[in-house]
């Protein structure tokens, strides 16, 4: 059994069972298999994404790394972070300035 990302863009990507949000594994059998894994993850991707059926908030992509273990496998991580408060204040903030700014272009005088 596996845990499944499911992106926003309508991909599914398998990780072992052991995953979390922050440290997501799988074993793969060629580098070549990496380039799903590579060409689907993005901030943009995981926004409205969920993993393991649970909807994923504030998550922040980070990076992807692929090593060959001694056995011959393939062993991807996705590694990922929450957002900081900081970093969630300012995004409200700066979604209130817009929605401000559009009233304020858009009211009649």
């Amino acid at each position: 059994m596996s845990k499944i990302l499911a992106l926003s863009n309508g991909v599914e990507l398998s990780f072992t069972d052991e995953s979390t949000v922050e440290n997501m594994v799988n074993v793969l059998n060629s580098f070549a298999d990496v380039d799903n894994y590579a060409n689907n993850l993005s901030n943009d991707t995981l926004k409205f994404a969920t993993f393991d059926g649970q909807q994923l908030e504030n998550v922040v992509f980070v990076e992807l790394t692929a090593r060959k273990d001694q056995y011959g496998n393939v062993m991807l991580k996705v590694t990922n972070r929450y957002k900081t408060e900081l970093e969630i204040l300012g995004e409200t903030q700066a979604e209130q300035d817009d929605v401000i700014n559009y009233l304020l272009m858009n009211s009649e005088s």
